[in-house]
């Protein structure tokens, strides 16, 4: 298995693509074609059997080799997709908190709205409540006051 920090160079392997401007998806199309065109060749050699053994070990090592490229090529998109990936999370996260901060907002507008018309409602039925001191009753260390 390749680590994705060593190059094919120094895992002693030879690099079967382009490294300058290179178009990932598109090497790995090339190579994705060329390890079929490999695997062919190794079922035609095996069904004739027309190639020694040596040469076949030599095709076999080909196409190890072309898939040793392919895992490079794949690894090294992984963190751009996964990058992707956190970018498209925070954004379903940025979304969400938005429309409830736009809930939360309508809610509170709201209570706000209902306050004021109680509020109103009482100002107009009744004269203001006035707290009287000797109505403050204490429950539990908790102060009660009774409105007249």
């Amino acid at each position: 298995m390749i680590c994705s920090e060593k190059t094919l160079a120094e895992e002693g392997r030879e690099q079967l693509f382009e490294q300058e401007n290179m178009d990932i998806a598109a090497e790995i199309r090339k190579l994705s074609a060329l390890a079929v065109s490999r695997y062919k060749d190794i079922l035609t050699a095996y069904n004739n059997m027309d190639l020694p053994i040596a040469d076949m070990k030599e095709k076999v090592d080909e196409m190890e080799n072309v898939y040793i490229n392919l895992l490079y090529l794949v690894n090294q998109l992984r963190p751009g997709q996964g990058r992707h990936i956190l970018i498209s999370k925070m954004e379903q996260q940025i979304k969400k908190r938005l429309e409830t901060t736009e809930r939360l907002d309508k809610l509170v507008a709201e209570g706000e709205e209902g306050l004021k018309v109680m509020l109103d409602s009482f100002s107009q039925n009744t004269a203001s409540p006035v707290i009287e001191p000797e109505t403050v009753k204490t429950v539990d260390n908790i102060n009660v006051f009774s409105i007249t």
